[in-house]
């Protein structure tokens, strides 16, 4: 049997990345794995491909959060799993933002996180406990130039991650963040492309990892699995860094 043997997971933003590493190693590990994704054709092709179900969500809208839950509690019985993963990171100035490029930022990347605990914990109770995971970042815990917006909502998730866990820890649910750095995923290839020199713009991303070797999806995927698993029965309210030693180098 897999570590996550019959529970009902769903992964947000998981059409592609580290959602969809994490949706693949929790449905490898015996999970029934809701893929919840804003791009419906991505979404359906992930979860073809990995076998399980997808749901198309825009989860910082309240209405199609409550259809997305719905749609849990009526197909799967409630949930036992969930991982926060959809968000957007944009790079700009403080001066350089507009108003309504923040509400975006803050919309999706945090308001989403409150609709769907929101939605969540009334399923969890019902199954006599959880593991809420959500992803924060790095920039959560030490900001970094050109990513105001983007570190004030990841470091407004830990802290709303910690109080999720103070709050249903009577409930057996368990909260917990999860601080990447660079993650190999097609998207940060893009950011280098986008750049005069592609090679060194690698290359510098990598200088900044003392371990030298940036992520891969699969890297955050091994420790979320970890924090859903009865081996994390204990650990609640606290923000893991899987970053190479990047942390370290910032302070």
């Amino acid at each position: 049997m897999g570590r996550l043997e019959g529970r009902v997971a769903l992964v947000t933003g998981a059409a592609r990345g580290i959602g969809l590493a994490i949706a693949a190693r929790f449905a490898l590990e015996g999970a029934r794995v809701v893929v919840a994704d804003i791009e419906a054709a991505a979404g359906r092709a992930a979860a073809g491909r990995l076998g399980t179900r997808f749901v198309a969500a825009d989860v910082s809208d309240p209405i199609d959060v409550g259809r997305l839950f719905e749609a849990v509690a009526a197909e799967d019985g409630g949930l036992d799993l969930l991982v926060n993963n959809a968000g957007v990171s944009p790079a700009a100035s403080i001066l350089d933002t507009s108003p309504e490029e923040f509400d975006r930022v803050v919309r999706v990347n945090l308001r989403s996180v409150f609709l769907t605990t929101k939605a969540a914990v009334p399923q969890m109770r019902g199954r006599g406990g959880g593991v809420i995971i959500n992803l924060a970042s790095v920039n959560g815990l030490v900001a970094a130039p050109g990513l105001a917006v983007y570190s004030a909502t990841k470091a407004a998730i830990i802290n709303f991650t910690q109080a999720t866990a103070l709050e249903h820890a009577a409930d057996r649910i368990r909260a917990v963040a999860i601080c990447p750095a660079s993650v190999d995923t097609p998207l940060l290839q893009a950011k280098f492309d986008a750049t005069p020199d592609p090679a060194a713009a690698r290359a510098a991303n990598i200088a900044r990892h003392p371990l030298g070797h940036i992520a891969a999806p699969e890297d955050v995927a091994a420790l979320a699995l970890f924090l859903a698993s009865d081996e994390a029965r204990l650990i609640t309210g606290s923000a893991h860094l899987v970053d190479g030693g990047a942390a370290g180098r910032r302070v």
